[in-house]
Formats: C-alpha cells, structure tokens, sequence
C-alpha cells in the first residue's frame, strides 16, 4: 500500500510539474508572437498556435521535457518556426531532452526530422525531386560509382522481407537527368548511430523510427553535396551538433533584450524544474519506499 501510495503521489506529482510547464512554456511562447511570426518562412504551414499546442503535445509524451531550461525549450521551437517546420507525428522536427555539458542540467535539443530533411530539401528551389530509401534483406540491390554511376533496387516481397540492411537518397537537379545518390550500408548507420546520443533511451527516434532515421541519415550526407538553401545547410548544422551531445546555443534565436527586456529576462532565467519534481526524489516521504 505504501508503494502504491508512494508511485501515484509521483504520478501526481509529474502531472502537476509537466501542467506548470507546458503553462510556462506557452505563456513564454505568446509573448514572443510577433517575434515568431517574423522569423517564419512565407507560406510556412505552420503557426504560432500550432507551435503552443505542439509544446503540451511534446512534454505530456515526454515528461522529461518539463525539466529543461525554458530558455532551451523556446529556443527549439522557434528554431522550427524558422524552419517552417512541425513538431508532430509526420516527424518533421523533435525536441530531445539531453544533458547539457555547459550547464549539467537537462536542455530541450532540435532534432531534424526525415520528413523535415525532405521538405528542406525540396523547398530549396535547386533540387526538383529528391527521396530516401530502405534497402531490407532480400532486396534484389546494387550500386556503382565512376564514369557510369547509379542504382539497381528490386524489393523482395513483403512477406519475404528480412532487416534492414542499407539505406539511399537521390536527388535530381534542375536540368539534370541523372540523379546524385548516397548510400549507406549498415555498417556506416552503426557508426553514425554510434557518434549521437541517447540512441539507447525508449524515446529516442533510433528506436521508435529506425527506418525513418536509416533515411534520414543517408538524406543528410546526400544534401551536403547537393546545393541546398540556407535553412537547410543551418538545419544540418544545429541537428549534428545535437546528435553528438555539443550544446547548440538555442538561445540565440530569442528576441533580443532591448526589443522585449522583460520577456527575455524571463527566458533567459531558465524557469528550471527539479529532476525531483518528477522522480520522487529527496522529498518524498521517508516511510514510502520505492516503486
């Protein structure tokens, strides 16, 4: 009984500490609007409330979210709304929270998504078709390079489908009949996987969508000889420093202080949660035990 006490006093505990954050959040969030809408590509098929319901959507899925730095959480969602791109389940952009090295607290990352790799891409203006694939044991596939390069890919069945084995990405330019293509064979996802972090946790996306992030990755070493917008290029840039655990300074797309002190003063102090506020930590009840 005690148990059970002490794991829905946790719970509870949690639900109280994620409402407050989401709360801080979107508060945080409306006092930049206009901020925001600035910086939004035209045409971006997204807003400034999509933006807000996207945060409770985020940190009700991942609690852990409710513990980083407001500053980090803004910061990665403006980074998005710079972009143009959503925090959903097309899985265009992520928030992650990670173990900041500066400050050694958790802090919200941006992470691209495939889907938003793609619309980058495409909105380049340069590219005019451009797609990522699985390659699964059994597939019929082969490649090469030199004066005559390209891709054969015959999928096997469905039923006849074994793991995944390799990953490509084409892409056409305008004006171009042949394709530019990347492939990455299982052993260089391992090492990309390898290098980035939290790749072990239930929530990472290596784990939810392991295809998607195979496509993502062959995607992303496609783009960086492709000509590319400047949306993608910084998109790349902040998602791999990310990925392998650098801090990526999302602070710099606040407003800066003089054209709204106030409300950046209030970011900037992070409105940090306790790692206890959600773990049942120094606080409990001495007489509750553990779950």
């Amino acid at each position: 009984m005690a148990k059970e006490n002490a794991a829905e006093k946790r719970q509870k505990q949690q639900l109280v500490v994620v409402k407050d954050a989401i709360d801080t959040a979107q508060a945080k969030v409306e006092k930049i609007r206009g901020h925001i809408q600035s910086l939004m590509p035209k045409g971006a098929n997204v807003t400034v409330d999509q933006l807000k319901i996207q945060i409770g959507l985020m940190m009700r899925n991942a609690p852990k979210l409710a513990q980083c730095s407001t500053v980090s959480v803004i910061g990665g969602i403006i980074m998005g709304a710079k972009l143009g791109l959503k925090f959903d389940v097309r899985g265009q952009a992520f928030l992650i929270p990670r173990n900041s090295r500066k400050t050694g607290g958790l802090e919200a990352c941006f992470q691209l998504g495939y889907q938003g790799a793609l619309a980058l891409a495409r909105r380049s203006g340069q590219v005019t078709r451009i797609e990522a694939r699985i390659v699964y044991e059994g597939d019929d596939f082969g490649y090469r390079f030199g004066t005559s390069p390209g891709i054969s890919h015959k999928p096997c069945k469905p039923e006849s489908r074994g793991g995944l084995r390799a990953a490509y990405a084409c892409g056409w330019l305008a004006r171009s009949q042949q394709p530019s293509f990347e492939v990455l064979e299982a052993e260089d996802i391992a090492r990309i996987k390898a290098s980035a972090q939290g790749t072990d946790k239930a929530d990472s996306p290596w784990k939810l969508w392991p295809d998607r992030m195979w496509k993502k990755s062959a995607l992303i070493q496609l783009c960086k000889y492709l000509p590319s917008s400047e949306d993608l290029a910084e998109a790349i840039a902040i998602d791999e420093q990310g990925a392998i655990g650098n801090d990526q300074d999302l602070n710099r797309y606040l407003p800066p202080p003089a054209a709204d002190e106030e409300d950046t003063e209030g970011l900037q102090g992070g409105d940090d949660v306790s790692a206890d506020d959600l773990t049942g930590g120094p606080d409990e009840d001495p007489g509750e035990g553990e779950e």
